[in-house]
């Protein structure tokens, strides 16, 4: 989880290539995590076309997902 959580702070922080670099070591231990690969997806995107206001979006879709707990 702290992984995670680096991603998104550097993400946040629109630091996209650092945001990139965690989430994918992230994904090297857990390949099944969609979540991480989503936001890697898109920290990828941003850090070579800019974030634009489609960041807004994506920190409310997160917010939404995090609050989701199945369990």
């Amino acid at each position: 989880f702290d992984l995670f959580q680096d991603g998104l702070n550097a993400y946040y922080n629109r630091q996209f290539d650092v945001a990139a670099a965690t989430l994918e070591t992230l994904l090297a231990k857990n390949p099944d995590d969609h979540v991480s690969r989503l936001f890697l997806q898109r920290a990828q995107y941003y850090a070579e076309h800019g974030a634009g206001d489609s960041l807004g979006r994506a920190a409310s879709e997160l917010r939404r997902l995090v609050r989701y707990d199945p369990d």
